[in-house]
């Protein structure tokens, strides 16, 4: 039997566990032309959510186009993921392709391949410069246009920026300052703005010198509740004839923080070791772990390696309290040898933007689980 846990990517609906409020929040969102901003950590499901919200939606009422800006790094690069994605979202023969590329982008020229495995592909460049970045209002402006088409049976049309932080590492805010000023005015368009490096696209909308300041519905996406993993898991144990108790559920939430990668991940471990028929061993969860934590020893050598003398003590301390409010904290400075307050701040904008720690409500914080165990075991530096 196949392993019903599955972890490092979008899930489908097999493998996809709860998030019935947040699906429902979303649903109506994209109904009612809402601009919204969805982050989280990395990994905690924001592209698996919005396909299951896409998946629920009226393809007959609905057009969804999913942009994924995380191959761009520049204006340019935007335009061509987006005029992509729109051509793709409105046709799926090449000859509708080619007519719809053609009548969306008057400044682009498409142009069209099929590899050997018959998909297609395209590239598109540019007819002739412009004041403005050559397609960026077309395409931009694009998703109205197609929302308006139809006459009565004109469908609503739901904009998905995936890894949207992207934009903040062009050369210039032209994208920021367009983007606003047109979708302003998109009453029939739905756009959802996602991104895994959760203090980059929050200051995209929450830094009043940016162009979207206040410009999208805030929507933070967390971990997930064991009640909602018990019974996930239970059902794929029984459903392979194999048994876990609650004690070894809620042990698996706790070393994840019921965070869906790490515990899908943790747990997957755990089924492929489990006998049929029989009770798991005493302390198969611990195994299990031990067993990931070899995995990646070498990738999180790696990163340790690469961290400073007062970013190791830094992280080796909040490996071992969890979450930490007050990083300068005169205990917690003490105890754990951490130098200076203008060292403290230093380390720590230097690690929020490696993305090594983050914070929310309760503190700073590691949030990738597993590094923060293997840290743990460490001595201290």
């Amino acid at each position: 039997m196949m392993n019903p846990f599955d972890f490092g990517g979008a899930v489908g609906s097999a493998f996809f566990c709860n998030r019935t409020q947040e699906m429902d929040d979303l649903q109506q969102m994209a109904e009612t032309a809402r601009r919204v901003l969805i982050y989280g950590e990395r990994r905690v499901g924001k592209t698996s959510l919005v396909r299951q919200v896409i998946n629920r939606l009226d393809p007959k009422r609905y057009l969804p186009i999913y942009v994924d800006l995380w191959p761009t790094n520049s204006a340019s690069g935007f335009v061509s993921q987006m005029a992509e994605a729109l051509t793709r979202a409105s046709a799926t023969s090449l000859d509708k392709m080619v007519q719809t590329a053609r009548k969306l982008f008057t400044s682009l020229t498409p142009s069209f391949t099929i590899d050997d495995s018959g998909e297609i592909r395209m590239e598109f460049g540019y007819r002739h410069s412009q004041k403005e970045i050559p397609g960026l209002r077309e395409v931009l402006e694009a998703p109205a246009r197609l929302a308006r088409q139809g006459g009565t049976k004109k469908r609503r049309v739901v904009v998905i920026f995936d890894e949207f932080q992207q934009i903040a590492a062009y050369q210039d805010d032209e994208v920021e300052r367009l983007l606003r000023s047109i979708i302003q005015f998109h009453e029939e368009v739905a756009y959802f703005f996602m991104g895994s490096r959760k203090h980059m696209i929050q200051h995209l909308f929450m830094d009043r010198k940016r162009p979207l300041y206040q410009s999208a519905a805030h929507y933070p996406l967390g971990a997930i509740a064991v009640k909602h993993w018990k019974p996930f898991i239970r059902e794929r144990f029984e459903r392979a004839g194999k048994e876990i108790t609650d004690a070894e559920m809620e042990r698996l939430c706790t070393l994840t923080e019921g965070h869906p990668y790490y515990i899908q991940y943790l747990t997957s471990i755990v089924w492929d070791q489990a006998p049929v028929g029989a009770p798991l061993v005493t302390d198969a969860v611990d195994q299990a772990l031990e067993t990931m934590l070899r995995r990646h020893s070498y990738e999180f050598d790696a990163q340790w390696q690469a961290l400073t003398p007062t970013q190791r003590r830094l992280l080796w301390a909040l490996s071992h309290v969890g979450r930490q409010d007050q990083l300068m904290a005169t205990a917690f400075v003490q105890q754990y040898r951490l130098g200076a307050p203008s060292t403290i701040k230093y380390t720590t904008e230097a690690l929020l933007t490696k993305d090594v720690i983050d914070r929310d409500e309760e503190g700073y914080y590691i949030p990738d689980r597993f590094f923060r165990l293997w840290i743990s075991r460490r001595r201290q530096p």
